[in-house]
């Protein structure tokens, strides 16, 4: 990123410009800060001759219109526009990375993780584009950026403006021959089937560091290779492979459309074991770095970090999934979308700074880096459509979705949530833990069975015994111990290597219900809906259960009961649900340190962010409130249409499902990483 210079100006409509990103054939990028949300976001300021040309202005509005209303996962987000300004403008989203062209060029193809993210969510932001009725007409690796939470693609429909206006009339070519579609090499008018050629080129590119049509010096001869030529796919993994290969026929009618790829890609993700949705190094970072003064602390896409990063062997999170008590629904993403203007290749680009960015001046208050909305927007919702449906399992990885429901276990595509294979057990289906073996996991049948299932093959091993009936069960998080609490108030530990089962008193002898907990590698925290108003902690290494009192404060009629426990993701906190308040516990001290209050009673659901910063919680109201968790003050509210009965944030704490019954609810919260 360079300095301003003496004719810039130091502001674009709301935005503080702070340096030059680049320019290019449609104008000079900026770097700029929003004046009131401080938002970081690339402006683009078109060249003056664009701005007199009445049919570049016509064509610019149109396409600025069409781009605020798009909503398009993994694509960089509008922020604003003016197209009738002196030199139209467009701010979107700043991406804190490099762009695809950039990485593979400095440091080669990206391993087959990362892979299998760049094209399951290039394919999923196309086929969202495609459902607005926009082409995309230049999808290119100058065209994608590499974020630390992933990439993005950019500047999809703006490069239409240019179009026969009179400077694209003077010798302005629109478009890259490597990664055109045939159509668009022979002139003709090219549709949705053009985006998924250009698609698949990229993908190529990406793999083996050099597009499917090699390189040539020659845009006509690369023209005629694109519109002449097979594809050349040695060297990509066997899955890509077979998936790009009906992309790339020079038939347009012959290939699928960009949600059938989208859609094979998440099925392939399930039988390869690629992890579509969680292999991209630095996704669900505590701190996501969309500020140009923090993205040297990440990974950068394509470096030796990177690499290292990406080919790691993942290590699941067992806690986290999203399930409740009656029933829930199938997770449904929500998405937003964007356009990105760009500079001509070869220059820099927006999102695309040198490795190391010169500090940023402050703006306004430079120590809240977070500013989310005062309003959450309104969810996705989903109505579930089974009876008897009991828990909802969203998978990581990229696996399917897992559906308890009645006697049947239901396994969804990760994708078009479509139902693609059931297994049918003895006895009801009721909860489930995750191994550490991938494609597998642990089946709750009646009170207290365990079944280990291979969801491949369908294989399974012998039924496990478990002491119940269990209310609640979680596998630790280094995999090695099942931990189950009973209705009757034990907690049992067994060891999954060995067999050896330890228990623990935690509440009444009697039969009660409604105990939860939550565990990381060591430790449990219990609590119950009908005993222990505290919370109880227990080592379970020691197998020593701890009560944790909740003192009675002036006024008090009752003692708070406790519910809903979650932990901090450092350990340090558990924060639990009382009828009017929520709790927060010193794990160190095993103490009540702070009670945030409320005026309206909470239901059962609770979560954390996964930087451990926000809270998330309703009201029986149906008021969904975000708090500081280290002020307890309120940031930001919503609507849910019922009393929450559970909450769970993404791993790249972008998403908060909100279950509610026989719904699910799935609100946007990218603005709080």
């Amino acid at each position: 990123m360079d300095s301003l210079r003496g004719e810039d100006p130091p502001r674009i409509g709301p935005f503080r410009l702070v340096g030059r990103l680049g320019a290019g054939g449609m104008g000079q990028v900026y770097l700029g800060q929003h004046v009131r949300d401080l938002r970081y976001a690339a402006v683009k300021v078109v060249h003056a001759g664009f701005g007199e040309d009445q049919r570049f202005r016509a064509r610019f509005a149109q396409e600025v219109r069409t781009a605020l209303r798009v909503r398009a996962s993994w694509a960089a987000q509008v922020l604003d526009a003016d197209p009738d300004a002196a030199r139209p403008w467009l701010a979107t989203e700043y991406v804190a990375g490099p762009s695809l062209e950039r990485a593979v060029a400095d440091h080669g193809p990206l391993p087959e993780r990362p892979l299998g993210v760049l094209a399951a969510r290039m394919a999923t932001a196309l086929a969202q584009l495609h459902e607005f009725g926009v082409v995309h007409r230049d999808v290119k690796p100058s065209n994608v950026l590499l974020g630390a939470d992933g990439p993005k693609l950019i500047d999809f429909g703006i490069a239409r403006a240019a179009e026969g206006t009179r400077l694209t009339q003077t010798g302005m070519v629109v478009g890259t021959p490597a990664f055109m579609s045939p159509e668009q090499a022979e002139g003709l008018r090219e549709s949705y089937p053009s985006d998924v050629f250009s698609l698949a080129s990229v993908l190529v590119f990406a793999a083996n560091g050099v597009g499917p049509f090699g390189r040539t010096a020659s845009p006509v001869a690369m023209l005629l290779r694109v519109s002449r030529e097979p594809a050349n796919l040695d060297g990509l993994p066997g899955w890509l492979r077979a998936e790009l290969d009906p992309c790339l026929r020079k038939n347009a009618a012959e290939r699928p459309t960009a949600g059938e790829l989208a859609d094979r890609i998440a099925a392939r993700s399930v039988t390869e074991n690629i992890p579509v949705h969680t292999g991209w190094p630095g996704a669900g970072h505590p701190s996501a770095p969309n500020r140009p003064d923090r993205a040297h602390r990440y990974p950068v896409a394509g470096s030796a970090e990177f690499f290292q990063a990406a080919t790691a062997r993942e290590r699941p999170r067992r806690r986290g999934w999203l399930r409740w008590a009656v029933a829930v629904a199938v997770v449904v993403p929500v998405v937003i979308g964007a356009v990105y203007f760009l500079p001509a290749s070869g220059a820099e680009r927006p999102g695309n700074p040198p490795a190391a960015l010169p500090a940023v001046p402050p703006v306004a208050a430079p120590a809240v880096p977070v500013i989310p909305p005062a309003v959450l927007a309104a969810p996705r919702s989903l109505q579930v459509p089974w009876p008897n449906t009991y828990a909802v399992y969203p998978m990581p990885a990229g696996g399917p979705v897992l559906v308890c429901s009645g006697r049947t276990l239901r396994v969804l595509d990760p994708a078009s949530f479509a139902e693609r294979d059931q297994l049918e057990f003895p006895a009801e289906v009721t909860q489930l833990a995750l191994p550490p073996e991938p494609n597998k996991i642990y089946v709750k049948t009646g009170d207290s069975e365990l079944t280990l299932v291979d969801l491949v093959t369908k294989a399974r091993d012998k039924p496990i015994p478990v002491p119940g009936p269990i209310d609640d069960l979680s596998l630790s998080e280094d995999g090695k111990r099942l931990v189950t609490v009973t209705s009757t108030g034990t907690l049992n530990v067994l060891r999954m290597d060995t067999g050896e089962v330890r228990s623990v008193p935690v509440g009444a002898t009697r039969p009660t219900s409604g105990y939860t907990f939550d565990v990381d590698d060591r430790h449990a925290y219990v609590t119950s809906w009908d005993v222990n108003p505290g919370l109880v902690g227990v080592d379970l290494d020691a197998m020593k259960a701890t009560p944790i009192d909740i003192p009675v404060e002036q006024g008090d009629a009752n003692v708070p009961r406790a519910r809903s426990p979650v932990l901090s993701p450092d350990g340090r906190r558990v924060y639990a649900l009382a009828d009017r308040a929520v709790l927060v516990f010193d794990t160190a001290q095993n103490a009540l340190v702070r009670r945030i209050s409320w005026s309206g009673p909470f239901g059962s659901g609770l979560a954390v962010s996964r930087d451990g910063r926000f809270l998330f919680t309703a009201t029986d109201a149906g008021d969904l409130v975000a708090l500081d968790a280290s002020t307890g003050t309120q940031v930001s509210t919503g609507r849910t249409a019922k009393s929450p009965t559970g909450m769970f944030v993404t791993r790249d704490n972008a998403q908060l499902y909100v279950g509610e019954g026989d719904l699910l609810e799935v609100f946007d919260i990218s603005a709080f990483r």
